[in-house]
């Protein structure tokens, strides 16, 4: 379209179009199951402005991430569903959580702001099969209501805590008496 001596041409997305094969190829949501459902992040406000508190797999793949202001991301990725975060909804079900734990697991579990579980299996996991048979169990379980997790166990709390929070694997296991610093230097992802 040429106007008043103007040349302009429509331009493909630079998010949305993806040259196979490239090294740099990030995944897209199409490689990413999603059971059928869009793409999804929830927005909050963070002081004056709204922005991304979380996002799905295959949001991150679009280049959606956690603190992105919700404008940018909305011009990133205009069909992308948003949705506004329920913060007591999270905690309460957090709550629910721990008091299933308790039940079923451990007489000790609680809760770790603002998205964690903390569950001692002190003198208790020889019951559910070991440490790494629990863990795998409990993997399985956060997967079947549709959690993502991470999962750690250490000697100390604050140890599995910083595994669980900042590792990058699924479950990361210390070896009775072992320190874990190696793990725990090279990983910086939690949940």
């Amino acid at each position: 379209m040429r106007e008043l001596g103007r040349r302009s041409e429509a331009a493909s997305h630079p998010y949305k179009t993806v040259i196979a094969g490239h090294p740099a190829r990030k995944a897209s949501p199409l490689d990413i199951k999603t059971d059928g459902l869009p793409p999804l992040a929830l927005i909050g406000k963070a002081g004056r402005r709204e922005e991304v508190v979380a996002a799905c797999e295959g949001a991150r793949a679009l280049g959606i991430h956690p603190g992105m202001a919700t404008t940018h991301a909305r011009a990133l990725v205009s069909d992308l569903d948003f949705r506004p975060a329920e913060p007591e909804a999270d905690a309460a079900l957090l709550d629910r959580l721990a008091l299933f734990a308790v039940r079923r697991w451990s007489p000790i579990a609680a809760v770790t702001p603002a998205d964690g579980l903390w569950i001692d299996l002190a003198g208790c996991a020889h019951l559910h099969g070991g440490e790494e048979r629990f863990c795998r169990r409990l993997i399985a379980f956060c997967r079947r209501a549709g959690f993502t997790a991470r999962v750690a166990v250490a000697d100390t709390a604050g140890a599995a805590h910083a595994l669980a929070r900042f590792g990058r694997s699924e479950l990361t296991r210390v070896e009775p008496g072992g320190r874990g610093q190696d793990r725990l230097s090279a990983q910086h992802h939690g949940i």
